[in-house]
C-alpha cells in the first residue's frame, strides 16, 4: 500500500523530467508538408531548447531529491513520514520557482502554446507535491491513500499530457525548421 502511494507521488515529479530508464533515443525527423520559414525560426528554436535544457536539468535534480526524501519510509506512520513530508514540502516551492523561470523564457512563436502547457504542468506538480507532503506529514494512512487515488492519480495524467504536448510540439517545430531534436526532448512527459 505505501509503495503504491509513493510511486504515484514520485511520478508527479518524474512525469516531466523523464527517468533514469527513459528512452534516450532522439525523436526521428519526420517528413512535413509545410517547412518553417527559414534560418531565423531554426535559430529561435535552438536557443529556446538550450535554455529549456538548463531548466529541465534543474527539475531533474528536484526529482532526485524527491527520491532521496522518500527513501527509507517505514510501513506505518512515524518520524520518517514526517521527515519526508517536510522535505517534500520544501521541494514544492522550488518546483514553483522552476515554473516562474520557465514563464520568464520567451518561446518562439510556434511554441507559445506548448510552452504554456509546460508552465501549467509545473504549477500542477508543485500544488500536488504540497498536498502530498501535507497528507504524508499528517501520518493518516487513509488521508494519504485518498490523496493518492482521488487527487494525485488523475492529476498525474493531466501533468503527463501537458508535458507530452510540449514534447510533440517541440518535435514538430524542430522538424519543420530542419533541426535535429535533442534526445532529452524525447524524455519529457514519459515514465517507465
Amino acid at each position: 500500500m505505501r509503495r503504491a502511494v509513493f510511486l504515484i507521488m514520485a511520478a508527479l515529479v518524474v512525469a516531466g523530467c523523464g527517468d533514469d530508464e527513459a528512452d534516450t533515443t532522439a525523436p526521428t525527423r519526420e517528413a512535413t508538408s509545410a517547412p518553417d520559414t527559414g534560418p531565423a525560426a531554426a535559430r529561435g528554436i535552438e536557443q529556446y531548447l538550450r535554455r529549456m535544457r538548463v531548466l529541465t536539468d534543474d527539475v531533474d535534480e528536484l526529482r532526485r531529491e524527491f527520491t532521496e526524501a522518500t527513501e527509507g519510509l517505514s510501513q506505518q506512520p512515524d518520524e520518517t513520514w514526517i521527515a519526508a513530508g517536510m522535505a517534500l514540502a520544501g521541494l514544492a516551492p522550488r518546483i514553483a520557482d522552476a515554473g516562474e523561470e520557465l514563464a520568464a523564457l520567451e518561446p518562439p512563436p510556434a511554441l507559445r502554446e506548448a510552452h504554456a502547457a509546460m508552465e501549467e504542468s509545473l504549477r500542477l506538480a508543485s500544488d500536488q507535491l504540497e498536498q502530498g507532503a501535507a497528507a504524508l506529514r499528517s501520518g493518516n494512512v487513509d488521508a494519504l491513500l485518498a490523496f493518492a487515488t482521488q487527487v494525485a492519480r488523475p492529476r498525474l495524467v493531466e501533468i503527463q499530457e501537458l508535458r507530452s504536448r510540449w514534447r510533440r510540439e517541440v518535435t514538430r517545430a524542430a522538424n519543420e525548421a530542419g533541426i535535429d531534436v535533442p534526445a532529452w526532448v524525447g524524455e519529457i512527459g514519459t515514465t517507465r
